[in-house]
């Protein structure tokens, strides 16, 4: 049902409405998500995984949750492993191993998490986790209005800096993209990389350069939240404050539990990660992904997502020549294009797009609902088929925001030559035309 209403709410705002209409739907969108809220992988992953991270690192947290030869994900590897569980973790007490398992208990596990990939937060992120745990402002009857928190903060700094309907437009956006309209709250933790950098981006929306500060953060919570930083390359303040907000954050990860291991341990996960996901057949989003969805038969796929567990691990993964020649074209002319280009994502991570109203017109915020709606009646007709072909629509959008920019700059770069300016006047005034 959250699908269906989705499509409605969606629908709508990609019309010119007015403004206490807009935020009718938004409001209704709002209790449409809060009756779909999805606890307990996020508490096992995000709460468990950090507050254990000491102990259990990356690849150990699902052999430590087994009691019994069930099917789980080697983490190492990412292959699947159905013998008897054998925890590696350091436990130091058997205190330690009590509060562990009941902390398991509380946190709404299931055993189907264990076929999931295993908690990849950064360093940075565990360590804010572990802070908001340890000191007790966090616990597993409260964790969840972090997100709620921090996402009603970036509102509000959003309707400060581009006002009322623009911010209507993203708040709808967050509240109805189709990867996470079922799933949006209920979490810890899962969204404060997204406030950071919606917080930033309307702070530089003000010419605050010290708004690329929470951009910053953003991108070392999360990475690739970095991509938006291609869009302030040429303001060198703004670029500074980035490069200080994210080396920040990167000495706030030493407390991670690990030290400088959790960033080595974090990079070989990484590793194995992405050239896993780059090509898993499932609800990732990203310009490679696309490319070796599309080349495999449909029955590996339906295999695939049935039961993750027979996912087939010889799957063409060759980049063909459409990826290469599409490849320089969304690099060259948008920072969203870029990353769409040059990563592979899981699905909820498109929100970031909710900066998109921030950076474009109005009529940017219609179509990116309009792509929005587009993929949840796709989704809610043919699932299996939409995860197969349907990340070709984000290329299309992409590929449209691209050709948009390179048209914006050449009509600036036009009007301003004929007003005589100099060369370097010139380059100056259109430089921030692109996003």
């Amino acid at each position: 049902m959250a699908y269906y209403i989705g499509v409605v709410f969606s629908g709508l705002s990609g019309f010119k409405l007015p403004n206490l209409f807009l935020w009718t739907l938004v409001i209704l969108a709002l209790f449409n998500s809060l009756n779909n809220t999805f606890q307990g992988w996020s508490s096992y992953h995000y709460y468990i995984g950090a507050k254990y991270f000491t102990e259990l690192g990356y690849f150990d947290l699902y052999e430590c949750t087994a009691v019994a030869p069930i099917a789980r994900r080697n983490l190492h590897d990412y292959s699947f492993r159905f013998d008897v569980p054998r925890c590696n973790a350091d436990f130091q007490d058997l205190n330690r191993v009590a509060e562990f398992r009941h902390d398991i208990f509380r946190s709404g596990f299931y055993n189907q998490a264990l076929a999931d990939k295993g908690y990849n937060g950064t360093p940075p992120l565990i360590a804010v986790n572990k802070f908001l745990i340890n000191s007790h402002l966090i616990n597993l009857n409260n964790f969840k209005m972090l997100d709620v928190i921090a996402l009603a903060v970036a509102l509000v700094v959003l309707i400060w800096s581009v006002g009322w309907r623009k911010s209507a437009y993203i708040a709808l956006f967050i509240l109805t993209y189709y990867g996470t309209i079922d799933r949006l709250w209920g979490h810890f933790s899962q969204w404060l990389w997204l406030s950071s950098a919606l917080v930033g981006v309307a702070l530089l929306h003000k010419n605050k350069s010290w708004g690329a500060f929470w951009v910053g953060v953003s991108s070392a919570l999360a990475i690739f939240p970095v991509f938006l930083m291609l869009a302030y390359i040429k303001d060198k303040r703004a670029v500074g404050w980035s490069v200080i907000g994210l080396v920040f954050m990167l000495w706030v990860g030493l407390f991670s539990g690990r030290g400088v291991a959790g960033y080595t341990e974090f990079l070989h996960n990484m590793t194995i990660h992405s050239n896993y996901i780059r090509t898993e057949l499932c609800c990732n989003i990203g310009l490679a992904h696309t490319v070796a969805s599309s080349q495999n038969p449909d029955s590996d796929y339906l295999t695939c997502f049935n039961d993750s567990a027979l996912c087939r691990e010889d799957y063409s993964n060759d980049f063909s020549v459409i990826y290469w020649l599409t490849l320089f074209p969304l690099v060259a002319t948008s920072p969203l294009g870029a990353m769409f280009a040059l990563i592979t994502l899981s699905r909820y991570y498109m929100l970031i797009l909710a900066v998109i109203p921030v950076w474009y017109s109005e009529r940017w915020a219609g179509r990116l609902q309009l792509l929005n709606t587009l993929s949840l009646i796709w989704f809610i007709r043919n699932p299996e088929q939409f995860f197969i072909y349907g990340d070709w629509l984000w290329f299309i959008f992409f590929l449209l925001l691209g050709v948009s920019n390179v048209i914006q700059v050449n009509t600036a770069l036009m009007e301003f030559c004929k007003q005589g300016l100099y060369t370097a006047l010139t380059v100056w005034r259109v430089r921030y035309r692109i996003r």
